[in-house]
């Protein structure tokens, strides 16, 4: 069953790669540049006087790193606790599940008083 799962895998990889080449070869950009690309140095100048570009830069990184440590904990979970990989799927979708539920109906966005 492995097998079958590890042989399908490679040829839809490949055939990925391969559409994605194809696209990539295909399609060309045809966007004028009028200003030129900021450098790094005044990107890094810009964060650091405008706090809440900074913040909401600080805000995203925080919501990456915790998605990834969900991802791999419940990874780790699914693998030695339950010892069925199988479940990562279902657990995923749970996850997912009770957080739109969460933010759609269980928190709120404090809008109930008005």
């Amino acid at each position: 069953m492995v097998s079958v799962y590890h042989f399908w895998t490679i040829v839809l990889a490949i055939a990925g790669m391969v559409l994605y080449f194809i696209c990539f070869k295909s399609t060309r950009e045809n966007v004028v540049r009028i200003v030129a690309q900021p450098s790094l140095n005044i990107s890094l100048q810009t964060l650091k006087r405008n706090r809440p570009l900074f913040m909401l830069c600080i805000g995203a990184l925080c919501v990456l790193i915790s998605t990834f440590a969900v991802s791999a904990s419940s990874l780790f979970y699914v693998r030695y606790v339950l010892n069925d990989t199988g479940l990562f799927t279902v657990l995923v979708l749970v996850q997912t599940w009770l957080v739109l539920w969460h933010r759609t109906a269980g928190a709120g966005d404090g809008r109930e008083d008005r």
